[in-house]
Order: structure tokens, then sequence, then C-alpha cells
């Protein structure tokens, strides 16, 4: 699939469209339009992230969503969007009220498995000041 992306910068010509923004998109390359595997979207995905980490660095928020498709049809006519590409996500940039707080993520011993499931490798320390959360799964009983 070759991706591809429509920045929406201001409100026209899609103005029922949020500024700010970015449908990705995929074109199959000669694969029939409409095949809906589950790794239709992989070469597109890290893109969409990579969009989401730059953006994170120059203080906006993001969030990749797959509800396009409740509009495709609509998307697809304000934006030109030919058949034979599929739309594969949509992102929604903007300045968070306030600021960022830091970001914050599991232990790594928790995340990061080696050799086994449950087995955390030695080399999987956290640098000293990382701050974590409770989100995720439950964390295993002490």
């Amino acid at each position: 699939m070759t991706p591809g992306f429509i920045v929406i910068r201001d409100n026209t010509p899609a103005a029922s469209i949020p500024k700010g923004t970015v449908v990705a998109m995929g074109n199959f390359d000669g694969v029939h339009r409409g095949h809906k595997a589950v790794s239709d979207g992989a070469s597109i995905y890290p893109a969409c992230q990579n969009l989401l980490l730059a953006a994170r660095a120059l203080g906006y928020g993001g969030v990749m969503t797959g509800w396009h498709f409740a509009a495709e049809t609509e998307l697809r006519t304000l934006l030109h969007i030919p058949d034979e590409v599929d739309l594969v996500a949509t992102i929604t940039f903007g300045r968070p009220q306030g600021r960022h707080g830091p970001v914050r993520r599991r232990p790594l011993p928790e995340l990061v498995f080696g050799e086994q499931w449950g087995q955390p490798p030695d080399w999987a320390v956290d640098p000293a000041g990382t701050r974590h959360t409770a989100a995720g799964p439950p964390r295993p009983s002490a």
C-alpha cells in the first residue's frame, strides 16, 4: 500500500472538516480496493505515529481514529479522493488547553520481556526520574 495524507489547514474547501485534521489513506497499487484485512493500514500507521510524535514535540496534541467510516462518502466528495484509494485513519491535531503533562508509562520490567513472557531482561531498566502511570493491564501481585 502506498501511503498518502491530506492536511486540512484552513476551512476551505472543506468547511465541515475541522482545521488541523489529517486524513491518512493508501492506494493498494493494483490490489482490489475494499480489501479489509486487519493489516491493511500496516504501512500507514507508523507514519501516523511519527506525525503524532512530531506534533507532541512541537506542543500539539493529536488523536488518531478510524471513525471516518461514518462520513467516508462525504470525505471522498469534499476532498476529491478517488475510489481506488482507501481511507485508513483520520488524525485531528490541536493545542491543548494549558500544557502537556509529562509522558508517563508503566515500568520497563512490566512491558519488556526477554526469552519468555514475564521475565524482564537485566537491561530493561528505567532511567532515573522516569515517572510511571497505573494505566494498562493489572499489575502482577507482589
